[in-house]
């Protein structure tokens, strides 16, 4: 019996997978955990101990960033979206995008790597602290 065939990687395009968000992610703006939980994605990472919630949309995770001190709008918090890239080379990238609030110029400039390398401890220990991850008001 012939093995079976290995998955094909995640099109750039189309339905974005939960599996393809979950992992660590290095690049502008430090580190980047994201995790599961429910229909939510979460993310951590270390400017200013941000957080995100976010939600698939399509190809793209849409959300809200907040970090401290107040992670309040329109200083500490704002709106994300990052869309996942499947190289040909089978790396994985993310091309983000932020804005303070919602309705601030967007700032093109959060691009992180998938990294194979163990996630920073201090980033998955934020997961267990619920009231740092602000929900868009």
């Amino acid at each position: 019996m012939a093995p079976a065939p290995a998955p094909a990687p995640a099109p750039a395009t189309g339905t974005l997978q939960a599996d393809t968000i979950v992992g660590y992610w290095s690049g502008d703006w430090g580190n980047l955990v994201f995790q599961v939980d429910g229909d939510r994605i979460l993310g951590s990472y270390n400017h200013d101990e941000g957080t995100i919630v976010g939600t698939i949309q399509g190809d793209l995770l849409v959300g809200w960033w907040c970090e401290a001190p107040s992670r309040q709008a329109d200083a500490d918090a704002g709106e994300v979206e990052m869309k996942f890239v499947t190289n040909p080379d089978g790396s994985r990238q993310i091309d983000g995008r932020w804005r303070y609030g919602s309705t601030a110029e967007w700032k093109e400039d959060w691009d992180v790597s998938y990294s194979t390398s163990e996630a920073p401890p201090e980033l998955v220990a934020r997961f267990s602290d619920a009231s740092v991850f602000c929900p868009k008001p």
